[in-house]
């Protein structure tokens, strides 16, 4: 069935696409638990429903075969059966049901199953337990940031101020200008018709898309000398801060922190050389932060985007220098949690990934408990 949003009446019984929950309803129409996979759209994805559903109709949905297979072991072997190479390749491309038929696999004996996804299972919950504590740490970044940016330091300030554009900020804090404490300059790029100014291992060059990377680690592209010496871009040292001016969707006015020197887009602005008194990295926290103020102050120039010169002349909060510090020091902390927690999540997708090639290929069998 279709059940498109505006027939769905108000309920808690997922509604699933090919992608997974695209609404609610107040029947099911399928008993869970459950095995959706995607017929349109996202084919071949494969989404497992614990309770009562209702799928859509860009869907099919597995029932298994009671007493030969273990739903939960299907849904496993399902997931990494890659089904989207089943799409076939004509004028509406989808998952053909009589393709799934025809593939041929081995089946273990159900007590293998149950115990191949159990193993299966209990890696899955380590790695939902691994995404919650970085939902929950970068929950309490976000909170912790925008007390820091707003009230300073805890219990250090008593007094207050607002700053039209800029919002509350402790009363001692100066409010400058982003071009009195550094420098700001925006990029080149050499000519992409001329292939003598691309490729090898010459000069790193960062374009803007990167600036969706927050810290850019690792230049994508490399321009040649004898780009330098004609086109003369300008190169940037590490630890500078870019802010992207033009760009597709949200990219303008985002700000990245840059890991190696390189030469950059002319749709960057450069922040660097920083003024003694101002923390390159307490900036970088602040424009972070206030990505739709940054953003804004391109409306009303062409296509709405920035340039050096609204760059160099932003205004914003100032702190004093061991409040900077102090501050982009409290982010580091916070920050570096944030990135041992991705390690070990990673480091669990891919015992996944792994442990799920060993026990479903029958590489490595599992003791069948019965």
């Amino acid at each position: 069935m279709s059940l498109p949003d505006r027939i769905r009446s108000p309920g808690r019984i997922p509604v699933i696409g090919s992608a997974g929950v695209v609404g609610y309803h107040d029947r099911a129409t399928n008993d869970g638990p459950g095995i959706v996979i995607g017929r349109k759209g996202s084919i071949g994805s494969v989404t497992w429903v614990a309770e009562g559903f209702v799928p859509i109709d860009t869907t099919y949905y597995a029932v298994p075969v009671e007493g030969i297979v273990d739903l939960r072991w299907a849904f496993h072997f399902l997931g990494r059966e890659g089904l989207s190479k089943l799409n076939r390749a004509t004028g509406i491309p989808g998952l053909n049901r009589d393709d799934v038929y025809a593939l041929n696999r081995p089946i273990p004996p159900l007590p293998e199953q149950r115990a191949i996804a159990a193993v299966l299972d209990s890696i899955d919950d380590a790695i939902e337990g691994a995404e919650a504590v970085i939902a929950a740490t970068e929950g309490l970044r976000e909170s912790l940031l925008h007390d820091l940016l707003t009230r300073g330091l805890p219990g250090q300030h008593t007094e207050f101020r607002d700053v039209p554009g800029l919002g509350t900020i402790p009363a001692d804090w100066e409010v400058v200008r982003l071009g009195d404490v550094a420098k700001v300059r925006n990029g080149t790029t050499p000519s992409r018709r001329k292939s003598e100014y691309w490729g090898g291992e010459g000069i790193p060059f960062v374009k803007t898309g990167q600036v969706n990377d927050i810290y850019i680690v690792e230049p994508e592209e490399f321009i040649t000398p004898l780009a330098m010496q004609d086109a003369g871009p300008v190169i940037v040292p590490e630890g500078a801060v870019l802010i992207a001016m033009i760009g597709q969707g949200k990219t303008r006015g985002m700000a990245a922190k840059l890991g190696f020197s390189a030469a950059i887009n002319q749709n960057f602005a450069a922040v660097y050389e920083p003024r003694p008194g101002f923390d390159l990295d307490y900036f970088f926290a602040w424009a972070s932060q206030n990505y739709a103020h940054v953003r804004a102050l391109g409306q009303g120039s062409n296509q709405d985007a920035l340039n050096c010169e609204v760059v160099e002349g932003m205004k914003f909060p100032l702190p004093p220098p061991a409040e900077q510090q102090a501050i982009a020091a409290a982010l580091d902390g916070v920050d570096a949690a944030i990135g041992v927690a991705r390690e070990e999540l990673a480091e669990l997708r891919l015992l996944k990934e792994s442990t799920a090639d060993a026990l479903l290929t029958g590489r490595v069998r599992l003791e069948r408990e019965k």
